[in-house]
């Protein structure tokens, strides 16, 4: 199976990711949707609530209206107060960056309904920086997460995973990081999330024979402590297997459990698998098939943990002449994973 099937369809789930986002992070819904009208509160199963659920859609905004390339990539969040954080990659040479893909940054704010500025996060690079991920901690502090092919303080001219953090307090962007240091081979599909504490935690696929690993596509693993400002030792999520294991995205509860899910190709076509680290423990659980009543490809999984700790993964299953989305939730009461429904039921 070739790698590139792991990043198709990366449009259609940026929609479905940022609703997840909105419904179960620590977050609040945010413009641009009107919060003028609005519905009661309800509760969903396993007590999920939403708070303000927007009637109707405000018109569409052009956001890279600077760009004269091809923008991709796009992926967005927002924080507790509402301002939403936007990301993407762009060959756009603009304020000097080059021609070359850069990391571009833009927010809404929440109280002006302004967007500030375009910035462009890796214009010190020399390489192609692509296929961003950010996440927004509760202080306000700003963690981007891209794919980078510039030899950065020694990462080498093949592909790595860059991290840099902007500083709320100080308002200012901090150096960029290698968070692939142990690689030597292709990294790709990083994913980044925060948790209560600030912590910010980062997956994505690689072929290096790290640990053993072996040379096929295996998921990776690495956090960076907000209290000593340092990175914790890799981890191979997906230890154990002879399998090519990509497309990874994680989620962290309000128990500082790290949920991973991820696409494998096994027993002749592509399944959802996940693993949980324990934050009381330190330990990782085994290894769980999720698409287990599926003969079909799955892929692109996305993951969400609400405040009660549940766990909402979807993805896509690629049934002859039809693509669905599939749902399933891991009780944090019973431990139990539900039976998988279809979320595009009239499609």
């Amino acid at each position: 199976m070739k790698r590139e099937k792991f990043t198709t369809l990366p449009l259609l789930f940026l929609l479905i990711s940022a609703h997840i986002s909105l419904l179960f992070g620590f977050g609040t819904l945010s413009p641009p949707f009107n919060n003028q009208n609005t519905e009661n509160l309800q509760n969903l199963p396993e007590g999920v609530e939403i708070a303000k659920l927007a009637m109707e859609w405000s018109m569409t905004e052009v956001i890279s209206n600077e760009s004269t390339g091809d923008s991709y990539f796009a992926d967005l969040t927002t924080d507790q107060v509402g301002n939403v954080y936007l990301v993407w990659y762009d060959p756009t040479n603009y304020s000097g960056a080059g021609t070359d893909e850069d990391i571009f940054y833009r927010v809404w704010n929440a109280t002006t309904n302004i967007w500030t500025p375009i910035e462009v996060v890796s214009w010190a690079h020399s390489g192609t920086s692509y296929v961003p991920s950010i996440a927004v901690d509760g202080a306000g502090h700003v963690h981007l997460a891209w794919v980078d092919t510039t030899n950065y303080n020694g990462a080498g001219g093949d592909d790595d995973i860059f991290y840099r953090r902007w500083n709320a307090t100080t308002a200012s962007w901090l150096p960029t990081e290698v968070v692939s240091t142990v690689s030597d081979g292709m990294s790709g599909s990083p994913y980044i999330a925060v948790d209560l504490q600030g912590n910010a935690h980062v997956v994505w696929d690689d072929p290096s024979n790290y640990n053993n690993s072996g040379t096929d596509l295996d998921v990776f693993y690495r956090a960076w402590n907000a209290t000593t400002d340092s990175w914790t030792l890799t981890r191979v999520v997906s230890s154990g297997s002879d399998f090519i294991s990509g497309d990874p995205t994680l989620a962290i509860d309000p128990n500082r459990n790290v949920h991973v899910v991820w696409t494998e190709y096994m027993a002749s076509w592509d399944n959802i698998l996940y693993k949980c680290w324990n934050a009381t423990s330190g330990v990782w659980s085994g290894t769980e098939l999720i698409s287990t009543e599926s003969l079909d490809d799955n892929t692109l999984p996305k993951i969400a943990a609400d405040g009660a700790g549940h766990v909402h993964v979807v993805w896509c299953e690629y049934s002859p002449g039809d693509v669905d989305i599939k749902y399933k939730r891991w009780n944090a009461t019973t431990g139990n994973w539900t039976t998988t429904e279809i979320v595009s039921t009239e499609s």
